[in-house]
């Protein structure tokens, strides 16, 4: 209500950004420099995401198994979760540390799975993330596009210029709107370029 953040995630964002100074466009490097910075004004952020966050994510598999979830004790939720694992193999379990050092043990069947499907997952993801922006933000136009900076470095055209590079050295390419000759020193990649091959 009136502006209030209620997400434990958002609020750590916000309070990151508000004593680094960070640009919204930072680094991957840039934020976790900062994130060690300020490690001690955070741990009151941290804690608050170490004590659901780790069980929420596990929540979609509990609705199967016959025991309701007892949200209110942390001790409680890792022997329950040792029961669902026995019944349905979880992505992971959880150590008896408490806070910060929570010990979190990944399953290796899941990792293998995650690291076959990396892409069809993390496009699954985008994609959700996108409804629910969108969802929550419906006076922005087009929010999708807005997501990510589409600059070089996002978008990794390196390789397809290379290739483009090593097809001009033994190709003629043309230009399919200008019926010219593309310049391989002076040429633009996108995903793809239009043209067409003289084949000799």
């Amino acid at each position: 209500m009136g502006g209030e953040i209620k997400d434990g995630l958002e609020r750590a964002v916000k309070k990151l950004s508000d004593i680094s100074g960070l640009p919204a466009n930072a680094s991957k490097l840039e934020i976790k420099n900062a994130i060690k910075e300020h490690d001690a004004e955070l741990k009151s952020e941290k804690e608050q995401l170490t004590n659901m966050v780790p069980y929420r994510a596990l929540a979609g598999f509990f609705s199967k198994f016959d025991e309701n979830a007892d949200w209110e004790s942390t001790r409680r939720m890792i022997v329950y979760i040792e029961r669902v694992n026995k019944v349905n193999i979880l992505p992971y379990t959880l150590g008896s540390s408490s806070k910060l050092k929570k010990e979190v043990y990944f399953n290796p069947s899941w990792i293998k799975m995650i690291n076959d499907n990396t892409v069809a997952i993390l496009g699954w993801i985008q994609f959700e993330k996108v409804k629910w922006l969108q969802n929550n933000n419906p006076e922005v136009p087009g929010l999708v596009y807005k997501l990510a900076p589409m600059d070089e470095k996002m978008r990794k055209l390196n390789a397809v210029r290379k290739l483009w590079d090593a097809v001009l050295e033994v190709k003629q390419i043309v230009d399919v709107f200008t019926d010219e000759a593309i310049d391989p020193k002076g040429y633009d990649v996108d995903h793809f370029i239009p043209c067409y091959i003289l084949d000799f």
